[in-house]
């Protein structure tokens, strides 16, 4: 029981400290802080499964946690279906003259996009989050989620896994410092000319999987060169980006199998305009069972074992006493989550042309409401 508190303990810890260290950066705030959102109703949700206190928390908690899964299967919807079903929320909500997916860039490259941010609100009672932009009662719900629910939720839990021995610890987060970069920009595009109507429904779910996975592995990426890079990394520092990884790389890598395996024209298509070398790097990840099962074995940490408290049975355990546990994360970063963020991240190629122009969207909405007279 010792152990899996002390686990649930250091994840909220982490939480904190990346809240309170990027709470502040564009780059964070601009891409990841949703990312950050579905982690935090993780975290609760495994709390409350592990411990079963006698406290109720807001179903939108257990709905937003659920999409740490990137593919599969939601009741009757496949992946083909969910990418429609997100889509359409982003037609829907926007006049046929606007722009309707923002697309955020850095160096022209994507790090995200809102099409991440509707995911993460799939099946919840915020699942189009963009009803903000009209409806005040929907917006008021959503932001009494966001600023009172999610740290009520915090301060109901931490009882249960905090007491005399870590409280001290638990309340001084060393927070760091990260500036802020002017290479920030949003880009809107429309559906349509992004997710190119030319290609076929696999293909088309393909670039929407992608999207998302690649989002996940620029936010890897951002907490390693925040917390490991160029810095003197202390045993936090260490915990928060192995945590990040392993919670994170287990969906990538089964996404990823997944089409290799069961839309491999698509993925083909993806594939042929990169170098030889990735190409073949990203071929052989695809298959790559052992790595596969290597990152669900610590992604299956994210619930915290009170039962059999075995040896190396919850990772702050691994982390504790696995010598290996350190090297291999950094060999893992390095040998697969940066040759798969690349891949991706050639693959999008943003021009232009995937967006309507303010002189056109100016003349299509006049001449909207000249048609509607």
């Amino acid at each position: 029981m010792e152990s899996a508190k002390n686990t649930a303990m250091m994840d909220l810890y982490m939480l904190n400290r990346i809240s309170l260290s990027c709470g502040k950066n564009k780059k964070f705030v601009t891409a990841f802080n949703f990312i950050l959102l579905r982690d935090y109703c993780l975290v609760f949700d495994e709390i409350l499964r592990a411990f079963k206190p006698p406290i109720k928390v807001d179903n939108n908690i257990t709905k937003i946690r659920q999409n740490i899964k990137l593919f599969g299967q939601r009741g009757s919807l496949k992946n083909g279906d969910i990418y429609l079903k997100i889509r359409e929320i982003h037609t829907s909500s926007f006049a046929s003259y606007e722009n309707n997916i923002g697309l955020f860039m850095e160096d022209n490259r994507i790090l995200g996009s809102t099409i991440y941010n509707t995911f993460i609100f799939l099946d919840s009672d915020f699942e189009n989050p963009y009803l903000t932009m009209h409806d005040t009662e929907f917006k008021k719900k959503l932001e009494s989620f966001l600023l009172d629910t999610i740290p009520r939720t915090r301060m109901n839990l931490e009882p249960l896994i905090i007491d005399n021995n870590n409280i001290d610890f638990y309340k001084d987060i060393p927070v760091k410092e990260v500036g802020n970069s002017d290479s920030i920009k949003c880009f809107d595009v429309r559906s349509e000319k992004f997710f190119d109507d030319q290609k076929n429904l696999p293909f088309q779910t393909l670039q929407f999987r992608l999207l998302i996975c690649l989002q996940e592995l620029n936010y890897i990426i951002y907490i390693f060169e925040t917390f490991i890079e160029n810095n003197e990394k202390q045993f936090i520092d260490n915990y928060t980006f192995m945590r990040i990884l392993t919670r994170g790389l287990d969906s990538i890598l089964k996404n990823i199998n997944n089409l290799w395996e069961y839309s491999n024209a698509e993925f083909m298509q993806w594939l042929d305009p990169l170098d030889e070398k990735l190409r073949s790097t990203i071929n052989v990840l695809a298959s790559n069972k052992k790595m596969i099962d290597w990152a669900s074995k610590y992604r299956n940490m994210i619930h915290y074992d009170t039962l059999n408290q075995k040896n190396n049975s919850n990772f702050i355990d691994v982390m504790s006493n696995d010598s290996e546990f350190e090297s291999k994360c950094y060999e893992v970063y390095h040998e697969i989550v940066l040759p798969l963020q690349k891949g991706i991240s050639q693959f999008f190629i943003v021009t232009k042309s995937q967006q309507y122009s303010l002189l056109k969207m100016l003349v299509m909405k006049i001449g909207e409401k000249f048609n509607d007279k």
